[in-house]
């Protein structure tokens, strides 16, 4: 005779307390990332944070007093660190974004981090009314920054800050790898402060809420689109967490789901169900049994026919189905303009795009809609690049392979200068000097076919379009201005660039001659692939000295396209006004614009 399967018997079995025990389930090291246009599910209303006598930390600008002396601290302080720290993932010194999806690599001692000194200092609550700001505006362009500086408000010496930190966690972490990063931190950084997992009743109450405070059909669907990140499991959670279902049939539910799976959670609530008029509690069980279905599935029109009745995501979709042609044809409609220009290859290469045919004509519709472009908000380098991998037939690895179509290749480079109107303005007097040597042709870092010279011509050129005072010029014997017009595109910038004789990489050279001629900026740009060579005169005091001269706060970006880390830093690492960046992705256009409007 079987024993029943109850609540009990599964808090007891299943939900034991103790350590997670990651490494017996089996996850994998690596999880395909989500779209961030389509596939981040925002699981909470728009809450806002009680007014707690806290003011929201803001980056200081650079400027001048009433007696026209600069007032600017050139070493940073932990305000400009931790919002530095929310923007990129680093408090100072280079900035590495080679890779496609960068995330945080947390700090070896948490002692030592801005967040946890602005804490000591007593400025806890203005860093979480930070970090709400944060959280909603999306301007965080690593992930893991903003749940680790929540974890570490939340292991707080402060009582205060420590539980308003947990009564925000569901507001904070409002995306669904959000929560699981948020306790894999907690736990690390207790460890670090005090060797224990730091477990207490208020870190396990504020969990518990994130899961019950919530429509559980909502949380089923995160559940099931990002059920891992970093070897955490939701059952991990729920295990650690105690969650209690108390009378509510779609959080036990949920519960039994996560912790032992559909059929055990079928079996157990089958006749509750059938004897319940609840209606959340239908539609949720009705969910399950679709991912179960999908999961198990082997025919592509099932799976097509559930994916468009239940509007599933990418997150839903089992391995063996991610290259399968017809279970993307039901995805291309949903896609957001950044995943459809991403999956343009695989497209190809798993016979979507064939001979023109209506999922051609589809895409290239698209990609000629001028609304459409506007409404992606991207950057014109998202289309640059993505067409020049488009272009090359071949992935990196060489392990995908397909034969471009013409029309969409024009379609992506006729993005490329359709997509300028979406920048910013930062109405900024801009000074941008390029490398102009032959190791230019190298490519970028993360990239096996887009030059460091085409990146550099590419973003001189949508500067000029998009600001009205910019000065472009090249390392020579002496700098060469490069006259950019507004007839010119990517290949005829590249062309004046290739005709500037080359010279040494001094980046200290453009504020020094820009002292000597007395020309004023707001912003010195050097763009290089990796050679910095300082001269006589370090970057850092050449800008030192030009601010003194010309009474004007600038700031200084040392972009190196082709290096992973700088064989020699260019001094300044603690000036906030200079940023020095590894390599160049999707982001970097946005990090640029954010420091020279002082965001960070």
């Amino acid at each position: 005779m079987r024993t029943a399967v109850t609540w009990n018997t599964i808090s007891t079995k299943c939900l034991e307390t103790g350590k997670p025990r990651r490494q017996n389930f089996g996850f994998p090291k690596k999880l395909n990332k989500m779209d961030e246009d389509d596939l981040d599910l925002l699981l909470f209303d728009q809450l806002v944070l009680e007014p707690q006598q806290a003011v929201t930390i803001e980056a200081e600008p650079l400027v001048l007093n009433s007696e026209g002396d600069i007032r600017v601290k050139l070493v940073a302080t932990a305000t400009s660190q931790l919002l530095r720290f929310l923007t990129v993932g680093c408090e100072e010194g280079n900035v590495k974004v080679y890779n496609i999806s960068p995330s945080l690599t947390t700090p070896d001692n948490v002692n030592t981090t801005a967040v946890y000194k602005l804490n000591e200092n007593g400025k806890g609550l203005s860093v979480l009314s930070t970090l709400v700001k944060f959280a909603k505006k999306g301007n965080a362009y690593v992930e893991g920054a903003i749940p680790y500086v929540l974890a570490v408000c939340a292991c707080s010496k402060d009582a205060k800050v420590k539980q308003d930190a947990l009564n925000h966690v569901g507001v904070i972490c409002n995306r669904p790898r959000m929560i699981l990063e948020f306790v894999a931190y907690c736990e690390e950084i207790s460890k670090n402060i005090s060797r224990t997992s730091g477990w207490g009743r208020g870190r396990k109450r504020a969990v518990q809420k994130w899961y019950s405070n919530k429509r559980s059909y909502e949380v089923a669907f995160a559940v099931t689109s990002c059920s891992t990140v970093n070897h955490w499991s939701h059952k991990d959670v729920l295990r650690l967490c105690h969650l209690n279902p108390a009378n509510s049939l779609c959080l036990k539910i949920l519960c039994m789901y996560i912790a032992r799976g559909y059929q055990a959670t079928e079996n157990a609530f089958r006749d509750e169900i059938a004897k319940s008029d609840e209606a959340d509690a239908i539609k949720l069980m009705e969910l399950l049994g679709v991912i179960r279905k999908l999961k198990n599935s082997t025919v592509a029109a099932d799976s097509c026919a559930l994916i468009e009745k239940h509007n599933l995501t990418w997150g839903h979709i089992p391995c063996k189905l991610r290259n399968n042609a017809e279970v993307w044809k039901c995805l291309i409609p949903k896609l957001g303009m950044a995943a459809l220009i991403r999956n343009l290859p695989r497209f190809h290469h798993i016979g979507v795009l064939v001979n023109g045919n209506i999922w051609t004509k589809q895409i290239l519709q698209r990609l000629f809609n001028d609304d459409s472009i506007e409404q992606s908000e991207l950057h014109p380098y998202s289309f640059l690049l993505h067409h020049y991998i488009y272009a090359k037939g071949e992935s990196a690895r060489k392990e995908m392979k397909w034969i471009p179509d013409p029309l969409i290749s024009q379609a992506l480079d006729a993005a490329f200068y359709t997509a300028i109107p979406n920048v910013k303005a930062t109405n900024k007097r801009i000074c941008i000097t390029l490398d102009a040597s032959k190791s230019m042709k190298a490519h970028i870092v993360n990239s096996h076919c887009l030059e460091c010279r085409v990146v550099a011509a590419a973003m001189c050129l949508v500067f000029s379009k998009v600001e009205k005072d910019v000065t472009v010029q090249g390392f020579s014997s002496q700098l060469t201005d490069i006259d950019i017009g507004d007839k010119d595109t990517v290949k005829s910038t590249v062309e004046k660039i290739d005709q500037i004789p080359l010279g040494g990489t001094d980046c200290s050279r453009p504020m020094i001659k820009a002292k000597k001629e007395k020309k004023p900026f707001d912003v010195f740009i050097v763009i290089t692939d990796k050679e910095t060579w300082k001269g006589k005169t370090s970057p850092h005091i050449a800008l030192k000295q030009y601010r003194e001269e010309m009474q004007i706060p600038a700031k200084f970006i040392l972009i190196s396209l082709a290096v992973r880390k700088m064989e020699k830093d260019v001094d300044g690492a603690s000036d906030r006004g200079m940023l020095s960046i590894c390599g160049f992705n999707e982001s970097v256009p946005d990090i640029i614009h954010d420091f020279i409007c002082d965001e960070f």
